[in-house]
């Protein structure tokens, strides 16, 4: 579970940085 939510953070995280970028 804790793995799952790590992953899943790091999706977000990946996410958004990748947003920031493209702006």
């Amino acid at each position: 579970m804790s793995v799952s939510i790590i992953y899943f953070n790091n999706n977000l995280y990946i996410e958004y940085t990748t947003r920031k970028l493209s702006d």
